[in-house]
């Protein structure tokens, strides 16, 4: 919630306003060595500022300009993981409220449970306030499948980058717009010249007849 992996610059970004004004602290890592520890000390300072700085100005139900999702409340954060040099991408729909008892809200995963799933997920977690994750997935699964399911699905406004098309698709197909998506023409066979076999039909250049 309050961190940003700055790969340009090489930092680990530690971010909180609290009363209009904003406390920030860089990571570097040509200090620390490793993307792991830096992110573990930027959380280590996050954690003794909230302890110290006063509570956030109320917002609740207030929807903002930075508030793009749809959904007051809810929120996309990347999630992408980096261990032992490797980087494992991910994204998040985060569920966050003044008093929620997670300081970083409540996350479902992109890549566990797709899309939709995962902000329907956040959306109900806002909406009723639950930090109970078993309490939040029986209602998701109540409303799977329902007209309701498909208008909080929605109200979503952004999508991961590579997951924006498939989950376009996914809502026009639950919605009975569409029954299948073929995938496009290879740009190739466009081009490919063709011949006519002894019969009549087309074949493609090189084809026995």
């Amino acid at each position: 919630m309050h961190l940003t992996i700055n790969e340009p610059m090489q930092c680990v970004m530690a971010r909180i306003v609290r009363q209009h004004r904003r406390h920030q602290q860089n990571f570097l890592i040509s200090e620390y060595r490793s993307w792991e520890r830096a992110t573990a000390a930027a959380r280590k300072w996050v954690k003794a500022q909230l302890a110290e700085l006063p509570d956030p100005v109320e917002r609740t139900g207030r929807k903002t300009v930075r508030n793009s999702s749809g959904v007051v409340g809810v929120r996309l954060a990347d999630a992408t993981r980096r261990k032992d040099g490797k980087v494992y991408p991910d994204w998040r729909w985060v569920a966050f409220w003044t008093g929620c008892p997670k300081s970083g809200g409540l996350g479902w995963s992109v890549n566990k449970y797709g899309d939709a799933q995962a902000f329907v997920s956040a959306y109900v977690a806002r909406s009723m306030g639950l930090v109970d994750r078993a309490a939040v997935d029986l209602e998701v699964q109540r409303l799977k499948g329902s007209p309701e399911y498909r208008a909080i699905v929605r109200m979503k406004k952004l999508a991961p980058p590579r997951a924006a098309r498939s989950a376009q698709l996914s809502v026009l197909r639950n919605e009975g717009a569409i029954d299948a998506v073929l995938p496009p023409p290879h740009p190739a066979a466009a081009k490919r010249p063709i011949g006519i076999g002894g019969d009549g039909t087309a074949l493609a250049t090189g084809q026995q007849v």
